[in-house]
């Protein structure tokens, strides 16, 4: 047990490898640059118009992952003839650490509004995500160059245990956070699964549940890699986890949103299934985007027949004449 204990890490020191695991992580890193160069590609053949928070949480994650990678290589993989540049290791690695990790609850964030509605679980949800720069963020950062300074052991002694707590403390808080966003998909999903939807909607929903499921999963497992102080392994596979997450969000996600898009284009428009008057002059008009960039819910309407689930377009928010997936992201990306 006293292997598990933070006060036998030495943050400052090579990594402790068992059997295999150096080669291991030489792998998870490799497959990780794949997915960050293919996660890139994808990003900007989708999207015409670079903005939004959707856009620049997926290409700021992704970035932030690589430099986190890069900081993987040069802190454990490469620790005997990299020692020395110790600060930019602490740099690189904490800099990606902070900006993926925060990336990676906004990319659902930026979306949970698809298929929740209400302002206020959405508010909550974003505070709860700004809160996490104030409560595991900084405080990791202030514990992290003490720990890594190589030219100081003594330092390093001393704050290496403070920093492997910080880090337990930490991956539990955003395993809570991102657990309960991934919740509140997979509540809202199965609400809208009990709805009659088509083949296509529920085959997306299905799939957006699995996804969330997966982040969940993936939380779990780095919990236990850090309670078990496996740093050389931990961090390479934390690493593949976050871009893993981040591909499977962008796909599944777009997947929503056109379906969005092409069930709306194959009803009739008609403008007494929409009550509210914002809606009913964008149908009508298709004014301008600038008029309305609020994006399209999967909302429960009830009519003669019973429930169905209806997808609600706010004005302009697509366009109806657009047929791409690709051409649908350019018009609420």
């Amino acid at each position: 047990m006293d292997s598990y204990s933070p006060y036998t890490i030495d943050q400052a020191g090579p990594p402790k490898w068992r059997p295999g695991e150096d080669l291991a992580a030489s792998a998870f890193v490799g497959i990780t640059f794949y997915l960050i160069v293919e996660t890139n590609i994808e990003i900007f053949r989708a999207f015409q118009k670079r903005q939004g928070l959707y856009f620049w949480s997926l290409e700021c994650g992704s970035l932030a992952i690589l430099t986190n990678n890069v900081g993987i290589v040069l802190k454990y993989l490469a620790s005997s003839e990299t020692s020395r540049i110790w600060p930019l290791n602490a740099f690189l690695l904490t800099i990606g650490w902070a900006i993926y990790s925060t990336a990676q609850s906004l990319v659902l964030y930026s979306r949970l509004h698809l298929v929740i509605r209400n302002q206020r679980i959405q508010r909550y949800v974003f505070l709860m995500i700004l809160s996490t720069i104030f409560t595991f963020i900084i405080p990791t950062l202030v514990a992290v160059w003490p720990a890594f300074n190589t030219s100081d052991h003594k330092m390093s002694s001393v704050w290496s245990p403070r920093l492997a707590i910080m880090d337990r403390y930490t991956q539990i808080g955003y395993t809570i956070t991102e657990s309960t966003i991934s919740g509140l998909y997979i509540w809202s999903l199965l609400r809208l699964l009990r709805l009659k939807t088509n083949v296509r909607q529920r085959r997306v929903m299905l799939d957006l549940i699995y996804v969330n499921v997966v982040v969940i999963a993936f939380d779990i497992l780095e919990v236990v890699f850090v309670y078990t102080n496996q740093l050389g392994i931990s961090h390479p596979i934390q690493s593949f986890s976050y871009i893993l997450k981040l591909r499977l969000e962008f796909v599944v996600l777009n997947q929503l949103m056109a379906v969005a898009a092409r069930g709306l284009r194959r009803q009739s428009f008609h403008v007494k299934r929409y009550h509210h008057p914002s809606t009913r002059e964008g149908l009508s008009s298709y004014g301008p985007a600038s008029q309305q960039t609020e994006i399209p819910h999967l909302a429960r309407k009830g009519n003669s027949s019973g429930d169905s689930a209806h997808i609600e377009l706010p004005s302009s928010t697509y366009s109806p004449n657009s047929e791409l997936d690709s051409n649908v992201l350019n018009h609420i990306g």
